[in-house]
């Protein structure tokens, strides 16, 4: 039963088994309570429509069949229209118009440490676009966020030295790429991840600035090689508009980690056409 008024909402029910876990990565989630925060009335225009969601889930903290429980809060956003003012993320335009409309979707946990908030956000994000996209598939997009000198040594390609510091990365190997620029080199490169190797992809995410997830239909993959092939700008605030309107428009979602060092608040955010942005938070709410 739904009870409250137009500006709030609480679902008030016994949740289904069906309902009430779902598993990813080796993490089970569970559904505790659902309450829905202000969100804008069909005649609200698209673009303004903004809301929040805050849902009890219990983390497991480790992978394996032990491991300790805790209950925490995801707090789930959407901005059907990210390029313009809104609570929930507004896309630097950079003076240009996007190719295709953006809208975005944040799982966001507040009070835990960021390294933890990524990956419970992670999870969370890539549970619901397995369960809702299923055909699609995981891949990171790599790239070196400062420019490297011209040598042997940095050319032996971005994988090899991100192991050589430590962070193998996980996956299927699908391309690099060697660019110069004025003052030095940069790598970029693109794996297909498998389940169980997220936690290196998102230290490759914490080195390198430059790097980010997708999800994206295999067949489209050739989008994400070209990418790889021709670089992309040290991303700011988020990736660039060029590169996430060339994603979006193939189908894929973008994901990038949200707060950094000490924020109080922090998890991931998905870049993605508006359509696909509301069944990922829709499905989240239910």
């Amino acid at each position: 039963m739904i009870v409250g008024s137009r500006e709030r909402f609480a679902i008030e029910a016994e949740p289904r088994a069906s309902d009430a876990d779902w598993i990813w990565g080796g993490f089970r989630f569970r559904l505790r309570e659902v309450v829905f925060g202000p969100f804008g009335s069909a005649t609200t225009p698209a673009a303004m429509t903004l809301g929040w969601v805050t849902r009890k889930i219990a983390v497991h903290t480790s992978t394996m069949r032990q491991g300790t429980t805790l209950t925490t809060d995801v707090k789930i956003r959407l901005a059907p229209d990210a390029s313009v003012d809104n609570e929930v993320f507004r896309v630097d335009d950079e003076g240009r118009t996007p190719a295709a409309r953006l809208a975005v979707v944040t799982w966001t946990f507040e009070g835990s440490a960021v390294r933890s908030a990524h990956m419970m956000a992670a999870e969370c994000a890539l549970g619901t676009i397995s369960d809702r996209f299923p055909e699609c598939s995981t891949y990171l997009l790599a790239a070196h966020s400062t420019l490297q000198p011209d040598t042997l040594m940095v050319r032996r390609r971005l994988w090899k030295a991100l192991s050589a510091r430590g962070i193998p990365a996980g996956g299927d190997d699908l391309g690099e790429a060697v660019l110069p620029y004025e003052g030095g080199v940069r790598c970029f490169g693109l794996r297909r991840l498998k389940e169980g190797e997220l936690a290196p992809s998102l230290a490759i995410l914490e080195q390198e600035a430059a790097s980010m997830l997708v999800a994206i239909r295999s067949e489209h993959v050739d989008v994400l090689k070209q990418v790889v092939a021709g670089g992309w700008p040290v991303p700011h605030r988020h990736p660039g508009v060029e590169l996430l309107s060339t994603i979006v428009r193939a189908g894929g979602i973008v994901l990038w980690p949200l707060g950094r060092f000490d924020d109080r608040e922090a998890g991931f955010i998905a870049f993605s056409e508006p359509n696909t942005a509301r069944v990922l938070a829709g499905h989240s709410m239910m």
